[in-house]
């Protein structure tokens, strides 16, 4: 009889155990989680974004920006109408690239042009590579336009 008591009390510990062991597993994945989270909330509030760093951005800096793009991009329709080679039409779409990137707007009215000369020439540097040298310097020069428009809106 005693033997039989100690058995059920092994057993019954042991399915105690057990569920006691799972238990603890979900509340470690669930805490898991949370540390996770709170972690990358933390990440992200301690880089700064150029919404937030905008104060420190001028005017002068962004207009000087617009047109360095403007001066890269109407070099790039020139030169592509002239034929230069492919080498020095990369490195001054990687220009206009970097140029622009520097141009921080917060308003949608010069955001919306500045997209969309974005978009004009990186389809007319495609079109470049592609070999398609007439609807490269069509889509450069469009590109140049909205630059433009965006600095008049940004004026």
């Amino acid at each position: 009889m005693i033997q039989f008591i100690i058995i059920f009390m092994v057993i019954g510990t042991v399915k105690y155990s057990i569920f006691h062991y799972k238990k603890v597993k979900m509340l470690m994945a669930f805490f898991k989680k949370i540390v996770l989270t709170l972690l990358l909330t933390v990440a992200a509030l301690a880089t700064t974004s150029p919404a937030i760093a905008e104060d420190d951005i001028s005017q002068e800096s962004v207009i000087e920006a617009l047109n360095l793009a403007i001066a890269k991009s109407e070099e790039i329709v020139s030169a592509l109408q002239s034929g230069a080679d492919a080498e020095m039409l990369e490195q001054l779409y990687r220009d206009v690239k970097y140029a622009i990137k520097a141009v921080v707007i917060s308003d949608s009215k010069s955001a919306v042009p500045r997209a969309r000369g974005n978009k004009r020439m990186k389809a007319s540097r495609k079109a470049f590579r592609g070999g398609d040298l007439d609807k490269a310097v069509s889509l450069a020069s469009e590109g140049v336009k909205y630059y433009k428009q965006t600095k008049a809106n940004k004026i």
